[in-house]
């Protein structure tokens, strides 16, 4: 669409604008010309039907997404003075669930939390992959209704499914994004992050953003 045609504008309307599905829907005006490089005006429809202010996407950035309410908060992130990430670390599950399954060996998945049996400090063979240890927040990546949950690893060790970001941070903030990850905030980004219809997920790269800025957060209020 972006390579053969110019889209002049995107205009993100609210939830539920059409009854029966949950999807995002928006409103896009496209010329039938090339966009040579000029940019996209976007919006969304606020609190009485009203168009918000306007931002202008690039062709680049609008291949990854289309809603305002995403370029809104990456623009807010891109406005911090974000440390580079040499400080936290991010790794997904190499195994599906039917194959941990098959395996017959413990592991976390999305539909993992409420289970009571799980054996946190089994000794797994040196050739299992996705192996995440205590100290460790096991994010959710994709799923209709648990997509973002989180789960702090108190103890042991588990290997993770596909399904499951295992993110450390510095030990001293482990308590912050303890507290960040059951707030409103949080509960913000994962809305606005979310990517999908059938099934949601969230990219690697919109977390390890926003773990950074918050990281950057308290270390400005601790004076570092």
């Amino acid at each position: 669409l972006l390579e053969n045609y110019y889209v002049e504008r995107a205009i993100e309307l609210p939830e539920k604008s059409f009854s029966y599905t949950e999807a995002k829907t928006g409103i896009l005006i496209i010329r039938k010309e090339k966009s040579e490089g000029r940019k996209t005006k976007i919006n969304t429809v606020t609190g009485g039907y009203r168009l918000s202010d306007s931002l202008y996407v690039s062709p680049s950035q609008l291949a990854l997404r289309l809603d305002y309410s995403y370029h809104l908060w990456r623009k807010g992130q891109n406005a911090k003075n974000v440390t580079q990430n040499n400080i936290i670390t991010i790794v997904r599950g190499r195994h599906t669930h039917d194959e941990l399954k098959k395996k017959g060996l413990p592991y976390f998945h999305s539909t993992s939390y409420n289970r009571t049996d799980i054996d946190w400090h089994f000794k797994y063979d040196n050739s299992e992959k996705g192996i995440v240890s205590q100290g460790c927040f096991l994010i959710v990546r994709v799923g209709k209704r648990c997509v973002g949950r989180v789960k702090y690893l108190e103890e042991g060790h588990i290997q993770i499914s596909d399904c499951i970001y295992g993110l450390t941070v510095p030990q001293e903030y482990i308590d912050d994004f303890k507290h960040f990850f059951h707030s409103e905030e949080y509960s913000k980004f994962v809305k606005i992050a979310s990517m999908g219809v059938c099934s949601l997920y969230l990219c690697k790269g919109d977390i390890e953003s926003m773990v950074l800025k918050k990281l950057d957060e308290f270390r400005h209020r601790d004076g570092r």
